[in-house]
């Protein structure tokens, strides 16, 4: 196993939202939540990603949206969406214009997100280590010299990664690491368990408890590893995170 080495919260327009008591906050096992209202963001979250992912689909709902969510079996109304996919109707809003429930509810959910995402880079991805701290300050002052702000703000700069194998089978052709062919996986061993407990726990007397943020893998696909579930849930036991 190898390792490699200014919170903004929920927007205010988010917070006026949820404090109507008509929006939720959904992250973080919130059991509160009335099972409509995460399918609600479920079903838009879908149909989103279809219609960008799927040029039949999309061309289908520029055509009948209502006929094509059916054929796609997409419990969603394209309509009381249609902001959120048709450009042309997005640019007919005007200021006066209110969001229905749905979309409201989806564009609350994608800003709690991006507060959570802000929470880990400023906050809870920070190591306790000084040395390490300053290092990894340092590289997101670096980022900003070199990125366009929205990409540096995507990164959350985990302090930690752990690989599991050597190697990775797929080879996406925008790996930006030049990842060698899979050739081997570390084995759920009772060797391997020993140094994989030793490991993590070792870690966060090193750097801290953001240990919790790191991932289980980089330059690799976690599951080429059979037993990638059984190291992740010794992960989640010693720091109380799932990776």
């Amino acid at each position: 196993m190898d390792v490699k080495g200014t919170d903004r919260g929920i927007s205010a327009a988010t917070t006026s939202l949820n404090n109507s008591g008509d929006f939720s906050l959904i992250l973080h096992k919130n059991c509160d939540v009335p099972t409509s209202y995460l399918e609600s963001v479920a079903n838009t979250k879908r149909f989103l990603e279809r219609y960008a992912g799927d040029d039949i689909f999309r061309a289908k709902c520029e055509n009948n949206p209502q006929a094509a969510v059916i054929e796609y079996n997409i419990n969603v109304d394209p309509i009381e969406i249609r902001e959120l996919w048709d450009i042309s109707f997005s640019r007919q809003s005007t200021d006066e214009h209110r969001p229905t429930v749905a979309v409201a509810r989806f564009r609350s959910f994608c800003e709690e997100k991006i507060a959570h995402r802000d929470t880990l880079r400023t906050r809870k991805c920070e190591p306790d280590q000084p040395a390490f701290q300053s290092w990894r300050r340092r590289q997101i002052a670096r980022m900003w010299g070199s990125f366009a702000p929205a990409k540096v703000l995507a990164i959350i700069h985990s302090p930690v990664s752990f690989e599991l194998n050597i190697g990775c089978s797929i080879g996406c052709w925008f790996c930006g690491v030049n990842v060698a062919k899979l050739r081997s996986s570390s084995q759920y061993t009772t060797e391997n368990v020993l140094l994989w407990n030793e490991l993590l726990t070792k870690m966060i007397q090193l750097i801290g408890p953001s240990v919790a943020q790191g991932f289980c893998y980089w330059a690799t696909d976690p599951l080429d590893n059979p037993d990638y579930k059984k190291f992740i849930a010794d992960f989640h036991t010693i720091t109380g995170r799932c990776p």
